[in-house]
């Protein structure tokens, strides 16, 4: 009886934390909305076929000294959540995008098993349709030539 009554004190607790989560949502930044880069790339590469929440994460002041995650996509919440940093001018509106269109991939083209049994997250059909972001060529470049704004303040 007491074992039970832990169990679903446990339950209890674990849904009003994962509905916490996922009420959260804030698509509106000071630059940017990620509800309406959402839809946009739902509407012209998904053919509104997602159904994804998207959300900012993180601080903007915090500084990273060896890598930063710009995005990352949550498989049980279906969440995308984009790294507050990238909400500031500084950064172009296409390279925005690309890091939704990113992570949008992710629900798209889930992580396949290789060798050792490990996952590989971004495999070669992962790869592919990344590559069919219309400003794919300009996002990598200006990533590669700013990754200085990724560890400053």
């Amino acid at each position: 009886m007491i074992l039970k009554s832990i169990k679903n004190f446990f339950r209890k607790k674990t849904a009003i934390r994962q509905k916490k989560r996922t009420s959260s949502t804030n698509t509106l930044g000071q630059h940017y909305d990620l509800k309406s880069i959402y839809d946009f790339l739902n509407d012209s590469y998904f053919e509104n076929k997602l159904n994804l929440e998207i959300t900012w994460f993180g601080s903007a002041e915090r500084q990273a000294r060896r890598h930063r995650k710009l995005g990352l996509f949550c498989f049980h919440s279906n969440q995308i959540k984009i790294h507050r940093l990238l909400d500031r001018p500084l950064f172009p509106p296409y390279f925005i995008s690309y890091v939704v269109y990113h992570e949008m991939l992710h629900s798209v083209c889930p992580p396949v098993k290789a060798k050792k049994g490990r996952f590989r997250i971004h495999h070669a059909d992962f790869k592919a349709r990344e590559k069919e972001f219309a400003e794919y060529g300009n996002a990598k470049r200006w990533e590669q030539e700013n990754k200085k704004l990724f560890f400053s303040r």
